[in-house]
């Protein structure tokens, strides 16, 4: 069926289990197990069996399919997450890139001349 390693069965379902013996539930949860397998149906003359295998087993359907919709909703959110994640990082990498080089002293930012000559440009005063 789908990746999952395991299977459900449901408490609600204990009513129907009691009714059945110890022979036939042992059938019944080898054949379960083999349907969430391989999704090989039971093949039996036993009615209660087969009554029990049909709802049990659907429930398992859904149950599968209940777990790939969400391995693939989380699979969806962790490839955009790390899509963020790398446009964050190529913006970052990008603006340091362009970063201009600034003044890291507040003195030299605000620094004055102090030894520069000026020249009159009328000589004759």
């Amino acid at each position: 069926m789908t990746g999952s390693k395991s299977i459900i069965l449901h408490l609600d379902t204990l009513p129907q289990w009691r009714m059945l013996s110890d022979a036939q539930a042992g059938a019944l949860i080898k054949a379960l197990l083999s349907y969430a397998e391989t999704g090989e149906q039971l093949q039996s003359d036993d009615a209660a069996l087969m009554m029990a295998f049909s709802f049990i087993s659907a429930q398992i359907a859904r149950d599968s399919q209940k777990y790939a919709k969400r391995c693939e909703t989380n699979k969806r959110v962790a490839e955009e997450r790390e899509e963020r994640r790398r446009a964050e990082r190529e913006r970052k990498e990008a603006s340091e890139n362009e970063r201009v080089q600034t003044c890291t002293n507040e003195h030299e930012e605000n620094q004055t001349c102090t030894n520069t000559t000026y020249s009159n440009p009328n000589p004759n005063p």
